[in-house]
């Protein structure tokens, strides 16, 4: 479930800070999430979208954020983090995925990510299901502490040249139950 993430203000910034600490964690910290820190804020002029995701049980599994510039019709600067294994992230982000796609008929979509993060392959996955896709692969963008660098890709996607996203879904879910 989608929560406004103001509302779980001080416990997202309380598992981004022991994020921030953990030497390979804050590798990954990037997008959307400046310098390690958590900016939580209101719905305002910007159009930045943050959201709190938690669980039937009322636990926080994942915070999601994005910002959506109406001129150009673009969702950009995704910042996805997911606390704990839990279906309710997926749900909530395809669920944004499926508004930003279907109601508010964006025409492109942003997002990167350290080459090094495990999540990169699902979002290789996720770009291929597009027509219209290209990645940009950036090198040596970030030095950790141990003096060793890592390399970026930036992803473009293009949705409305694309499959339906609802439509990929259904068949994905029937291909899947058999």
């Amino acid at each position: 479930m989608l929560v406004p993430a103001i509302v779980y203000k001080a416990e997202l910034e309380k598992k981004f800070a022991l994020m921030a600490y953990d030497e390979k964690m804050s590798m990954y910290l990037c997008g959307s999430i400046e310098h390690f820190q958590l900016y939580i804020q209101p719905l305002d002029n910007d159009r930045i979208f943050q959201y709190a995701v938690v669980n039937d049980h009322e636990e926080l599994v994942g915070y999601i954020e994005y910002r959506l510039d109406l001129y150009d019709s673009t969702a950009w600067r995704w910042g996805l983090m997911s606390f704990k294994n839990d279906p309710a992230f997926p749900t909530a982000v395809r669920q944004i995925l499926d508004k930003l796609i279907n109601e508010v008929h964006i025409r492109r979509m942003t997002f990167g990510v350290m080459n090094d993060n495990p999540v990169k392959r699902h979002y290789d996955r996720f770009a291929k299901r597009f027509n219209r896709f290209y990645t940009h692969e950036f090198h040596e963008v970030t030095r950790d502490s141990s003096g060793n660098y890592h390399d970026y890709t930036e992803y473009e996607i293009f949705p409305q040249e694309g499959i339906h996203w609802s439509e990929h879904l259904r068949k994905e879910r029937m291909n899947s139950n058999g």
